[in-house]
C-alpha cells in the first residue's frame, strides 16, 4: 500500500494544518480501518496524529454534512466528537476530504465498562439537552436534491416515511419478498400507530448509527463519537440500535437509565425498532428467500401482527 497523502489534495491539507497552527512536518504515515466509502489514512506530525479522508466520486457532499453534524453535537457540549482540522467539497478531477485530529482507537478489553459508564451518561445528557430545541421528528438538513424537508410532530409517520418506506416500496418493485411477508408488512403498516402510541416522547438530536464501531476511546480516557448521521427523533430508536452489534456492556444501559429513564415498557417496542434493519437487510440480501435477517425478521413480523 502506498501511504501518503494524494497529490491532488496535499496543498490544502497541508494549508489547512497551517491554518490550525501545526507547522511540523509528517514523521510517518500508519493504515487507518475507519472510512466506510472513502480512502483514508492515519498520519502523524510533529504534534499530533491525524485522520484524513477523501472520496474521488463526483459530487460527493458528505464531508461537508459531516462537519455540520459534529458542530451540532459538539454545541450540545454533552459529547466528545472528533475536532475537524479543514474539509472540502470535490470539484471536477479534485477530490472531496476531510482531516480532523485522530479520535482515537476502538474500545477493547478493562476499558469497555467504565466507557460504557461514561458514553451512557453522556447519550442520556445528548437526549436530554436537546429536546428543548428540537424543530420536531426531522432531518437536520432542511433541503436535499431540491426537496424541502419539514419537521413534524408525527412521530409514527416519520419513522415510516424516514425508516421503513423506502426498503419497503423498493423492495416490493423489485419483488424481493414472498407475498406472505408482504401481506405482514401491510398490516405492520396499520397498526404502527397502535404499536409506538401511548408512550410519552418528545424528538431529540440522535447520533443516528450509534453502534460500537463508531465509539472511540480518546487520548485522555473519553468516549468519543464518530460518523453521526444526526436527525430528530425518538431516543428508543437510539437505543435499540446499540443493541444491533450486541457489544455494548451493561454498564451503558445503566448509566443512561440512571440519567435518562426510559419507559417502563420499552422492551415492548425493541424488537419493532429493529425490524427497520432487518427489513433493510431483507432488501439486499442476495438471497431474500433466506438467510439469517430472514429467520429473525419474520417472526418479529409475526409477534406483531399474527
Amino acid at each position: 500500500m502506498n501511504m501518503q497523502i494524494p497529490e491532488s489534495i496535499e496543498v490544502d491539507v497541508l494549508s489547512a494544518l497551517r491554518r490550525d497552527g501545526d507547522a511540523t512536518s509528517i514523521r510517518e504515515f500508519q493504515v487507518a480501518s475507519r472510512g466506510g466509502v472513502s480512502e483514508t489514512l492515519r498520519f502523524r506530525t510533529e504534534a499530533q496524529d491525524y485522520f484524513l479522508k477523501w472520496n474521488n466520486k463526483p459530487g460527493f457532499g458528505t464531508f461537508t454534512n459531516e462537519a455540520l453534524q459534529l458542530s451540532l453535537l459538539r454545541q450540545s457540549r454533552t459529547i466528545h466528537v472528533p475536532v475537524v482540522v479543514g474539509f472540502a467539497e470535490g470539484a471536477g478531477e479534485q477530490p472531496a476530504w476531510m482531516l480532523q485530529v485522530w479520535a482515537g482507537s476502538a474500545t477493547r478489553g478493562d476499558k469497555e465498562q467504565r466507557l460504557g459508564r461514561i458514553l451512557g451518561e453522556q447519550v442520556a445528557q445528548l437526549h436530554i439537552a436537546t429536546a428543548d430545541a428540537a424543530p420536531g421528528y426531522g432531518y437536520v438538513e432542511r433541503e436535499v436534491d431540491g426537496v424541502v424537508r419539514l419537521p413534524t410532530q408525527d412521530w409514527v409517520g416519520f419513522f415510516y416515511d424516514g425508516h421503513m418506506r423506502h426498503n419497503i416500496e423498493r423492495a416490493r418493485r423489485e419483488n424481493r419478498w414472498t407475498q406472505e411477508r408482504n401481506r405482514r408488512v401491510d398490516m405492520l403498516i396499520e397498526r404502527l400507530p397502535d404499536l409506538l402510541g401511548g408512550v410519552k416522547r418528545a424528538p431529540t438530536l440522535l447520533h443516528g448509527d450509534l453502534h460500537s464501531g463508531n465509539v472511540r476511546l480518546g487520548p485522555s480516557g473519553e468516549s468519543i463519537l464518530v460518523d453521526p448521521w444526526l436527525f430528530y427523533g425518538d431516543r428508543e430508536l437510539e437505543i435499540v440500535s446499540t443493541y444491533l452489534s450486541g457489544d455494548f456492556p451493561d454498564s451503558f444501559y445503566d448509566a443512561y437509565n440512571a440519567t435518562f429513564p426510559l419507559e417502563a415498557d420499552f422492551e415492548e417496542r425493541v424488537d419493532l425498532y429493529k425490524l427497520v434493519w432487518f427489513l433493510s437487510g431483507l432488501y439486499y440480501s442476495p438471497n431474500p428467500g433466506s438467510g439469517e435477517d430472514n429467520s429473525i425478521a419474520d417472526p418479529i413480523l409475526a409477534r406483531y401482527v399474527g
